[in-house]
């Protein structure tokens, strides 16, 4: 018994707790590999989110201005006397951003994806108003409409680039002596108000 005992040690220790020594080194060795893959792919999805976050925030900020400039446009009369906006409506097109769109936490990517529906949707009621509203000359009820739909797509855009400033610490935005944020509200607020008494 003593020789089975006695053949199980090599160089001051068993075979078993070699065995035991060897496996954990394997598992240990296993678990560092994964932890560092996801570590690299964390990393990678970041960037990648980061990235997205810089350029989805330069396209709402030009649309935010965009906006600005429809909502102050009261429009001019032309020869014949008839009111017509001098600024086109905006564009907001997600398909000019290259990225990973799944890099971003799900409601910031549905916001984004999303607002060219709301754009589409406040185009009809621009429309509609401009058909069915009080109409020629001055269009008023048509620049109402035009100037409270971008109002609501201006702040949305903002609130929107201001949380992904805030997620992925970028600076805050300064508009100098603009003030579209202000004007987005007061704008919405009067027609809302309006709207209330008819």
């Amino acid at each position: 018994m003593r020789n089975s005992t006695a053949s199980l040690c090599v160089n001051g220790g068993t075979v078993l707790e070699k065995f035991w020594i060897g496996l954990i080194g394997v598992v240990v060795g296993s678990v560092l590999t994964v932890l560092r893959e996801h570590y690299s792919e964390w990393r990678a999805h970041r960037t990648d989110a980061r990235y997205l976050a810089v350029r989805l925030t330069c396209l709402l900020d030009n649309f935010v201005g965009d906006c600005f400039e429809v909502v102050c446009d009261n429009g001019e009369q032309d020869e014949q006397g008839i009111s017509t906006p001098m600024i086109s409506a905006p564009k907001f097109n997600v398909n000019d951003l290259d990225g990973k769109w799944q890099s971003l936490p799900f409601e910031y990517m549905y916001e984004a994806l999303d607002l060219p529906n709301k754009l589409t949707d406040s185009n009809e009621r621009v429309s509609f108003a401009a058909e069915y509203g009080d109409g020629f000359p001055d269009y008023i009820d048509f620049f109402k409409e035009r100037q409270y739909q971008f109002s609501v797509l201006g702040l949305q855009a903002a609130i929107l680039s201001n949380k992904l400033r805030e997620k992925y610490s970028m600076p805050t935005k300064t508009y100098g002596d603009r003030k579209p944020i202000e004007c987005f509200i007061e704008h919405k607020n009067k027609f809302e108000a309006s709207e209330k008494c008819t």
